[in-house]
């Protein structure tokens, strides 16, 4: 496949994406939090970690007293390019590898579009729309990397499609592996977004496979169908290192608890329909709609042409049922659907607005096509019907400035926007100046917005602002023992986004994914109640970290049991054998006096002593004890999870429920605890013998031709 040169003009806005961030981390404009330093960042440095001291780690204990590292999506062990990032310092790995994935975004919707008979200017113009949509660009500011990784794939997955299509002779490669293999690949970047690529890919496969050959009969109709059964096989193949094993934690978990009202708790609000032609110059990520004012106003001139209509009928279609997905709650019937296989778990409908975006920029790129080709002969103009919108966002602008006295800046964006957009399409129409410098004029002016709009939507941390706040309070916590122990924070004064670094482990934390029977424990621990779903352990139901949790009493003894030596607060606490010991800036350090070891021997009358710890890593743990008792490890026990004493295996018993234990006879003994996740063995070997039978198929297929 070569590309022509008009397509090196993709590697500017992520080159610029790039210089912007460097080795920054990148925020929200208007929020102090982000997944990428939240859970990318400890997860990525906790994997590096590992690895350097020669363990591939499948259990982590850095949250919530230990959780299975190998089936949580976020842990970024699954998608191997996301790999890239830790050969950087990071933040820089991330954001080297998000650019270079805007790359393949960009370059993935420029061959679609080239498939789709569209010329290459054209095509180059609509891509950009979608690599540079602002609401992929809010996204990577609120942390959510992975999802990044997966919508820049989409574009591939259909261009896959069209390959097996068009292709004069269809081979397996080309039918059944490459749709397979790029839908496998965006399920392992990210699992949440699988469900709205496949419909997407599904419906695009009906509509070229199907409605282009009806009379072809049932036959035609049986091979689309084996042909499809086959790529999801495949794919689902290829991807059963990450969901086999996350089905049995979904199944442990309170995730598969979640109410609809979870579910379609961030649907996109009616309001925010204004935000298709409207900025939100830095609101929420998931509620960012804005594709530009240029690919706004060519959506009213495809809908203005007969011609242009005809031939865009699907992703018309498309851009209005990913709308009324994202509607959520507010549209009838959307609840049942949440009750489906695998939409059950999908938490976000305003996600599916990724597909307006794509939406956008192939409609872009038609109506770019259209017009460099065709002369627009009709009555009223396609312009007339522009107006309205760039009258209305300057009218409304007036109207705010003059009456309220602010919050006219994105209407004044808009409207000024839209006047530019109008007299650009205006010039293209009436052929004032030739096509090419009207292209670039086009280009220029969605280069110049796009940046503008996502550079209002993201700023910069550098890595001492987000990593070097709690160096004294990291200094005195990790030079108090030489044993393991953890932490609690009732308000979120210690994030995890330090402590991997530091090796300290928590009780708490932010992760979608959390035990049932541990979310019980740690409620009587902590004192405070978790009602239902929650992201956050504990729960900020206020959304005020702070003092949310002001009014509630944590337990020293059951937090003891979790191995909590110290208690953080942005509060004062009146407990009892909690002891205020230092306090750094806002931060309260008490000491639990009812702390435990990781590890001790409890005898039948409740009394315990001491077990010498000798190995601690994610998958093994080696620790030395006198028996008679039973040996309790504060760690959650999981299946997967075996225990040797003097190198014969035992049964583990669950210590209050959660925890693991053994019972030792009198004596000496050596006790081994060893992560061996069989789910995760299995869906290994799965997809390496997925991988392995593509490669020797390309290889075959190379050699076959080459002899031809």
């Amino acid at each position: 496949m070569k590309l022509p040169r008009k397509a090196i003009l993709l590697l500017l806005f992520p080159l610029a994406f790039l210089i912007f961030l460097g080795g920054d981390f990148a925020y929200p404009v208007r929020g102090s939090y982000s997944d990428l330093a939240i859970s990318h960042y400890p997860n990525a440095i906790f994997l590096r970690q590992s690895i350097a001291d020669g363990e591939l780690p499948l259990w982590s204990p850095l949250l919530f007293a230990g959780y299975p590292f190998a089936a949580n999506p976020l842990s970024g062990l699954h998608y191997p390019p996301g790999w890239f990032a830790l050969l950087f310092p990071l933040p820089f790995g991330f954001n080297l590898s998000a650019a270079l994935h805007l790359v393949v975004a960009g370059l993935g919707m420029f061959c679609f579009l080239r498939n789709e008979g569209l010329d290459d200017w054209s095509s180059v113009i609509g891509a950009f729309v979608f690599q540079a949509m602002p609401k992929l660009i809010s996204h990577y500011a609120a942390g959510h990397l992975t999802l990044v990784y997966a919508v820049s794939l989409t574009p591939w997955l259909l261009w896959s499609e069209q390959k097996s299509i068009i292709s004069r002779q269809p081979k397996f490669l080309t039918r059944i592996v490459l749709p397979g293999v790029m839908l496998g690949m965006i399920i392992l970047a990210d699992l949440r977004w699988a469900p709205y690529a496949g419909m997407l890919w599904l419906a695009f496969s009906l509509k070229n496979s199907l409605f282009g050959h009806v009379r072809d009969g049932l036959a035609m109709v049986l091979s689309w169908f084996a042909r499809l059964i086959l790529r999801l096989g495949l794919a689902l193949f290829i991807s059963a290192c990450l969901w086999l094993p996350l089905l049995e934690y979904v199944s442990l978990s309170t995730r598969s608890a979640m109410t609809i009202a979870d579910r379609v708790g961030i649907s996109l609000p009616l309001a925010n329909l204004l935000g298709f032609f409207i900025p939100s110059l830095g609101g929420y990520a998931e509620w960012e709609a804005y594709a530009g004012a240029l690919p706004w106003l060519l959506l009213v001139f495809t809908l203005a042409v007969p011609e242009l209509r005809r031939r865009a009928w699907f992703w018309l279609t498309v851009l209005g049922a990913s709308i009324l997905s994202a509607l959520g709650d507010a549209l009838p019937g959307y609840s049942a659907l949440t009750g489906l296989p695998g939409f059950s778990l999908l938490r976000v409908p305003s996600r599916a607005l990724f597909l307006s975006g794509f939406s956008f920029a192939v409609l872009t790129g038609y109506a770019l096509n259209h017009l460099s080709k065709e002369k627009i002969e009709q009555k009223p103009e396609p312009v007339f019907f522009m107006v309205p919108f760039a009258a209305f966002t300057m009218l409304t602008a007036a109207g705010l400035g003059l009456f309220l006295g602010g919050y006219s800046l994105p209407f004044i964006w808009a409207g000024v926007a839209m006047a530019v957009s109008i007299g650009l399409i205006l010039t293209f129409e009436k052929k004032w100046l030739p096509t090419l410098p009207i292209l670039l004029l086009i280009g220029l002016f969605l280069f110049v917005e796009m940046a503008a709009v996502n550079l209002n939507s993201v700023q910069k941390k550098s890595s001492s602002e987000v990593l070097g706040s709690q160096e004294d309070l990291l200094a005195y916590l990790t030079n108090n023992s030489s044993n393991p122990y953890r932490v609690y924070s009732p308000s979120f004064s210690l994030p995890q986004t330090v402590t991997a670094q530091a090796k300290i482990d928590l009780v708490d934390g932010i992760d979608p994914m959390q035990l049932s029977a541990y979310v019980r424990l740690f409620s009587r621990a902590s004192g405070i109640p978790v009602n239902g779903y929650t992201v956050t352990l504990p729960p900020f139901t206020g959304g005020d970290p702070k003092s949310d949790n002001i009014n509630y009493v944590p337990n020293p003894s059951i937090l003891g049991i979790l191995n909590v030596r110290y208690v953080l607060s942005a509060f004062p606490l009146d407990v009892e054998n909690l002891v205020l010991v230092r306090k750094f800036d806002d931060v309260f350090i008490f000491e639990n006096q009812l702390f435990r070891e990781r590890t001790w021997v409890e005898n039948d009358q409740g009394e315990d002593r001491g077990a010498e710890l000798i190995e601690y890593s994610g998958n093994r743990i080696v620790i030395n004890a006198e028996g008679p008792g039973t040996l309790v490890l504060a760690d959650v026990n999981y299946p997967g999870w075996v225990v040797f004493v003097d190198g014969a295996e035992q049964p583990i018993q669950a210590y209050m429920g959660v925890l693991r234990s053994v019972s030792l006879t009198e004596g000496n003994h050596t006790i081994i605890f060893t992560f061996r996740p069989i789910l995760v063995y299995t869906a290994w070997v799965v997809s390496i013998i997925a991988w392995i039978v593509i490669i020797l198929a390309t290889v075959l297929k190379i050699g076959r031709s080459k002899n031809e």
